[in-house]
């Protein structure tokens, strides 16, 4: 290990699996090979909560009753020893929180609903995440991974700062949502931010339909901690979702830093039919 005023470097996964059920040795093989430390995964579809050794690595999961969705973390054998605490939201949200030398990495495995489901479903997802955000110390660094089920397109068109300018497809009312999401959070979407052909992009293809719909979130603050956001798209186990792979560099002290937040706007509740009742009342 790296002496504690060292720069750290982790390699932080992000795949969809569809299910682990039966797969598991797969998945983790993929891991294994890839030299993932940490890889946020979702549609584990276990039930329950739990932790599992699987080939050595630790699998940390949160699924739901009735084996659908669920999020888990897999952590290489490297890092296990360094989890000091894990926070189950629901089978959409969880966080590992990791120690770094002096610092602290909050890893958050996300997966939001589908497109088709109802909008409040979908604000309660993001207000979950934000109420697991709020609890991050603006000393310690977050990283969000997952699969967000939306589009936040090819271009910034109003989110500049936020999105790097190098997405990819059209954007969807979701996608809106994630951007303001991250940008009341003072966050970027980081696989926007770096030049790739497609095939490095695209997370997602199936009968022809190429899409984005994973995403890396970051603080502004710490963008510079990331290097590279890829795709690798040719792993047997995946076979529509792809997995992503970022290159994290974490220093080995603490930082201080005070940054008060401002809460900012999020129109996207105004899409509720009683939001909307409640607002215009009081305006």
């Amino acid at each position: 290990m790296a002496t504690a005023d060292e720069e750290s470097k982790l390699t932080i996964g992000n795949v969809n699996v569809g299910s682990m059920s039966g797969r598991e040795g797969e998945v983790i093989d993929m891991i294994k090979r890839r030299g993932i430390d940490i890889c946020c995964l979702q549609e584990t579809k276990w039930t329950g909560i739990g932790e599992k050794e699987i080939g050595g690595y630790k699998f940390i999961y949160m699924g739901g009753t009735k084996g659908v969705s669920g999020v888990g973390v897999v952590v290489s054998p490297e890092w296990e020893s360094n989890i000091v605490n894990m926070i189950r939201v629901s089978a959409r949200i969880m966080m590992i929180q990791f120690t770094v030398g002096k610092s602290v990495l909050k890893v958050i495995a996300c997966y939001a609903p589908q497109q088709g489901l109802e909008m409040p479903e979908k604000v309660e997802f993001y207000d979950s995440l934000d109420s697991v955000i709020s609890g991050v110390g603006d000393e310690e660094m977050v990283i969000l991974c997952g699969d967000f089920n939306c589009h936040v397109g090819e271009h910034a068109d109003g989110f500049e700062g936020v999105h790097g300018g190098k997405g990819f497809g059209k954007r969807n009312e979701e996608g809106e949502m994630l951007l303001e999401f991250a940008c009341s959070r003072d966050m970027i979407i980081a696989n926007t931010w770096f030049d790739k052909e497609d095939s490095k992009k695209v997370s997602y293809e199936s009968g022809g339909c190429k899409t984005v719909v994973d995403y890396i979130l970051i603080r502004k603050i710490d963008r510079a901690k990331i290097t590279d956001v890829k795709i690798i798209g040719s792993e047997p186990c995946i076979l529509q979702h792809k997995l992503m792979v970022c290159k994290l560099h974490v220093k080995k002290q603490s930082r201080k830093r005070r940054v008060e937040f401002t809460s900012k706007c999020r129109v996207w509740k105004l899409k509720d039919s009683g939001m909307q009742a409640d607002f215009n009342k009081f305006v």
